[in-house]
């Protein structure tokens, strides 16, 4: 088994350079890589991601992150984005709430191990909510407010679900 530390090191203009330690010593099994990150709309304001682990006993979690754009997302320390969820090891998915509607959200996800080190271990991927727009005619009307209400009443938040669909619905159709 191989073990390993990530240093930052810094060169300075004038010669030299400064290091400094960014995690703890963790195991090679750390490294191990997710696969299939995806986001799913579920609703004008919802998505759901899901991602594959491989169960590693040390694995301690997962922290699932989301901004508006790919840039707004680096290592697992830094730019950290919005935090959607802290989930434990077992977990592979979770939904996003309060999102706006059509929309772009982009994604990833980072490993937190039992020494508490964080790595980001799935490339940013993307999601677009749904338009209010359900019918596909390019008009916000009755037929897609009903659309909704039907959607949230299936919805164990359907009350937060029906204000945020009220409040994106006034915002499309004033525009």
């Amino acid at each position: 088994m191989y073990f390993y530390r990530i240093y930052e090191v810094s060169l300075n203009k004038g010669g030299g350079s400064t290091v400094r330690q960014l995690t703890n010593t963790f195991d090679g099994r750390t490294l191990a890589k997710l696969a299939n990150g995806r986001a799913e709309a579920l609703s004008q304001t919802q998505m759901r991601v899901t991602w594959e682990s491989d169960n590693d006993p040390n694995t301690l979690g997962f922290l699932v992150r989301r901004a508006a754009n790919r840039e707004q997302l680096g290592d697992c320390g830094e730019n950290p984005g919005t935090i959607v969820a802290e989930v434990s090891a077992g977990e592979v998915s979770v939904v996003d709430r309060d999102l706006l509607s059509d929309t772009v959200y982009y994604y990833d996800i980072c490993l937190v191990d039992d020494q508490g080190n964080t790595l980001r271990l799935e490339n940013t991927f993307a999601g677009r909510t749904l338009d209010m727009d359900a019918n596909g005619d390019g008009i916000v009307n009755a037929k897609d407010l009903l659309w909704i209400l039907n959607s949230a009443r299936k919805d164990a938040n359907s009350q937060e679900v029906l204000i945020e669909f009220a409040l994106d619905w006034t915002t499309k159709v004033g525009q």
